[in-house]
C-alpha cells in the first residue's frame, strides 16, 4: 500500500509481512477458520489445501486485485516464508514453495459456492472487528459480467467488513439493482452496524433498506436522484428552507425530516 508520507517512520521495511494485506498471526487464524467452518467440494487431485487458497484469494482481494490474472500475478510476489505461511506445496525435489497458476485457482473457483465463501470470510471478518468503522461504503460489482458482488467497506482504507453475492443472472440494470438491494439487507442483518454510518449510491436509496440499516443501530447518508421524483421534490424543498445539517432557523418540516428513518 501507498502510505501518506507523515505516516511512513512507521513502517516496518525489513518485515516480509509489508507485502500482505493481513499479517501472519491473522492469515493463520483466517486458514484455521476456513479449515473449520468451510467444507471442501474437490473429490480429488487436491494439490493445495482449500483453506490455503482461500486466505490467498481473500488476502489478494483485500490487497487490491480484481482479476483471475492480478490475483496469480500477486502470489509470485510473495517470499518464501509467506509462500510457507500459506502452507503451499513444495516443487518436486526441492524446497521451494509453488505459487498456484491461473488454470488451478480457476478450477478451485468454478467449484466452490461463493456464497459459503462470502459466509465464512464475514465470519470471520466480523470476529475481528476491532473498533467499528464510523463510516462503511456499500457498493456491488460485477465480475466478468457474470457474478454481481456487494461490498461492505470502510471509507478511509478500503477494507471490506463484509461482501455478498446475488445469485448469478444475466448483467442488466434490472438485475443489478434487484441483485445488489437483496444483498445488501442479507449483510446489514448480519454486520454489527451500531453507531456507524453507512453511505451508498442511489440504487441504494430506498425504505427497506433504510429500515435495515436503522433496525441494526447504524444511520445512513444515500445519494437522491430526480427519477425518485416525490422524494427528490422533498428533499429540493427542505433544503430551499434551510440547510439540512445547518438550520438557520426553526422549521416544522425540517425537524420532522431530520427525525425520520425514511429516506
Amino acid at each position: 500500500m501507498d502510505v501518506p508520507k507523515q505516516f511512513q517512520s512507521a513502517l516496518n521495511r525489513n518485515s516480509p509481512e509489508r507485502d500482505l494485506a493481513l499479517n501472519k498471526g491473522q492469515m493463520l487464524g483466517l486458514r484455521k477458520y476456513f479449515q473449520e467452518h468451510f467444507e471442501d467440494p474437490r473429490r480429488g487431485n487436491r494439490t493445495y489445501f482449500a483453506s490455503s487458497l482461500l486466505v490467498f484469494i481473500a488476502m489478494a482481494l483485500f490487497a487490491g486485485r480484481d482479476s483471475l490474472t492480478a490475483i496469480q500475478r500477486y502470489g509470485n510476489l510473495l517470499t518464501a516464508q509467506q509462500r510457507r505461511w500459506l502452507d503451499f506445496p513444495c516443487k518436486k525435489g526441492t524446497t521451494q514453495r509453488k505459487v498456484p497458476s491461473e488454470c488451478a485457482l480457476r478450477n478451485f473457483l468454478e467449484q466452490i459456492d461463493p456464497k459459503e465463501f462470502a459466509k465464512c470470510l464475514n465470519g470471520w471478518l466480523g470476529s475481528h472487528l476491532g473498533t467499528l468503522p464510523r463510516a462503511l461504503a456499500v457498493d456491488g460489482k460485477w465480475i466478468r459480467d457474470k457474478a454481481l458482488s456487494l461490498c461492505l467497506s470502510e471509507h478511509e482504507t478500503g477494507a471490506p467488513v463484509a461482501i455478498g453475492f446475488a445469485e448469478q443472472t444475466s448483467k442488466t440494470d434490472e438485475n443489478k439493482r434487484e441483485g445488489e438491494q437483496t444483498v445488501a439487507l442479507e449483510l446489514y442483518e448480519q454486520t454489527e452496524l451500531e453507531g456507524a454510518t453507512i453511505t451508498g449510491d442511489a440504487l441504494n436509496n430506498n425504505k427497506p433498506q433504510a429500515h435495515a440499516i436503522t433496525k441494526a443501530g447504524g444511520n445512513y447518508f444515500l445519494q437522491l436522484k430526480n427519477e425518485n421524483r416525490h422524494a427528490f421534490k422533498a428533499a429540493k424543498r427542505t433544503a430551499e428552507q434551510a440547510t439540512p445539517f445547518l438550520p438557520t432557523h426553526k422549521s416544522p418540516t425540517l425537524n420532522t425530516v431530520a427525525s425520520t428513518s425514511e429516506p
